[in-house]
């Protein structure tokens, strides 16, 4: 389901609610919207949830194993959700497809939400994930040499983290970054001149999240929590989709921007008509995201062989 579909006044309720008990009714609707929704189309050769020993506690993960024979390439994948919401389940689908479609081995991440876990907890738990993917090449059936970052949103936020992280930190870098819609500055809070109005990210939604996820002002010039405030040098190519609805489109614009003028390869997609949130759409019933999300994982592809 999407939150953008629910009415006016049901959405503004689940705004009044404290996060942890938002993330609860919406776990109730989804389950009762998932019951109603077709089999799944992406058929991926194994599925497997496991987890691994992260910073602070066991990460859950679920592997997405494709048709083949390995060492496959692989990608950690990042949920969306403002850093609040989500989990492997959430973007089960979207996962399935990317598996099927790129032909890589898919390692969806369960980092650890906000409040409850604030920044940097996220980033941290993203980073752990990675080196411990590109770490058991053998355990995944992967390629070490050829494993990217991928997320929408929140996610997209995390995995230019992680590279920014690997980066800094001497440790082996993603081979590629797939950004959908991310969330790039913290402190981008004006006015959206160049989007359409978004149905979804209004305003008082992007605001609960952002006071659920950081601890105050000090983190909004974070280059982990604003990766528009980092230094983009030395990153790895990326694929970028923003939407012309989304009010994240000019943070998002800018990113390419900055990652182009630091020297950084970068293919950049906007899809026109199209409001944040839409690219984990299924493309039976929403048949306009699918060229956007082939593009995406053509781009994976391509980086990987």
């Amino acid at each position: 389901m999407s939150l953008k579909s629910l009415p006016k006044e049901q959405f503004n309720a689940l705004l009044a609610l404290s996060i942890p008990d938002f993330r609860q009714a919406l776990g109730v609707m989804v389950a009762k919207t998932m019951m109603a929704q077709p089999e799944p189309i992406d058929i991926p050769a194994k599925i497997e949830d496991s987890s691994f020993k992260g910073p602070a506690s066991d990460i859950p993960i679920r592997i997405y194993t494709p048709e083949g024979t390995g060492p496959f390439p692989a990608v950690v994948f990042y949920h969306g959700g403002g850093w609040v919401l989500g989990n492997i389940q959430s973007h089960d689908s979207i996962c399935r497809q990317m598996c099927v479609q790129t032909g890589a081995v898919v390692i969806s991440v369960e980092y650890r939400l906000a409040p409850e876990a604030k920044f940097p907890a996220g980033p941290n738990d993203c980073y752990a994930a990675f080196h411990h993917v590109q770490s058991n090449p053998d355990k995944y059936g992967i390629d070490a040499e050829r494993v990217a970052v991928a997320g929408d949103s929140a996610g997209g936020n995390l995995a230019t983290v992680v590279s920014i992280m690997c980066r800094d930190r001497q440790a082996p870098r993603p081979k590629f970054q797939c950004l959908i819609y991310p969330a790039c500055d913290f402190t981008a809070n004006g006015p959206h001149k160049q989007s359409d109005p978004s149905d979804l990210l209004v305003m008082d939604f992007m605001n609960y999240m952002k006071d659920g996820y950081i601890n105050g002002p000090e983190d909004e010039i974070n280059p982990l929590a604003s990766p528009l405030k980092a230094d983009l040098h030395d990153l790895p190519p990326a694929f970028v989709m923003t939407c012309s609805m989304d009010p994240l489109l000019e943070e998002g614009v800018e990113y390419v921007q900055k990652l182009k003028a630091s020297g950084v390869p970068c293919e950049h997609i906007n899809a026109i008509g199209m409001d944040h949130g839409c690219f984990s759409q299924d493309r039976r019933t929403d048949p306009d995201i699918q060229q956007y999300q082939d593009a995406a994982f053509a781009a994976i592809k391509k980086a990987l062989i």
